[in-house]
């Protein structure tokens, strides 16, 4: 059943008609400034204005279900590279509905395929202390490894740093 539900999942660039969906999925994790913030990147990238080099792609099964993005590694998480061409996975949410279905792994394993095309030898995750019951053990079953601490900027607490290396 996991694998049929896997196969019927679509993975593409976000259009503008996927926009309002996104919202709802973001704002399913967020909180409204963060919502907004998110849900500007994906529709700069729609619209030309990239920045960071932030590429984002969203899971459809039938209707959007999850968004993911990648980008350069960001500045303040370069001590923990080890390499000269690390890259980050900027943002994963899923709808609470299509949650622990195998749709976050594909998103996760698409996306570092990704990453190896745009040349990344590693490539982080910094995920903050208020996902650390869903997001945290996640990542370690993706095989990353936490890294170290940081303070988090928008949320109370630290925020864990994940990586892995990139084959």
């Amino acid at each position: 059943m996991l694998s049929q539900i896997i196969k019927m999942t679509s993975i593409q660039k976000p259009q503008l008609k996927d926009l309002d969906k996104v919202r709802n999925i973001l704002a399913q994790w967020n909180d409204e400034a963060d919502t907004e913030k998110y849900f500007s990147r994906v529709k700069n990238e729609i619209e030309g204005a990239n920045e960071f080099n932030m590429k984002f792609w969203i899971a459809f099964d039938k209707e959007a279900i999850g968004i993911i993005g990648l980008c350069d590694l960001s500045p303040d998480l370069t001590n923990f590279s080890k390499t000269d061409k690390p890259g980050q996975l900027k943002i994963l949410y899923l709808d609470n509905k299509k949650r622990g279905k195998g749709n976050g792994k594909k998103l996760v394993e698409f996306v570092e395929e990704e990453a190896r095309k745009f040349g990344y030898k590693e490539f982080f995750v910094k995920s903050a202390e208020i996902y650390k019951d869903t997001g945290w053990g996640f990542y370690e079953k993706m095989v990353y490894k936490s890294v170290g601490l940081v303070d988090n900027k928008t949320h109370s607490g630290k925020s864990n740093i994940f990586g892995k290396t990139l084959n």
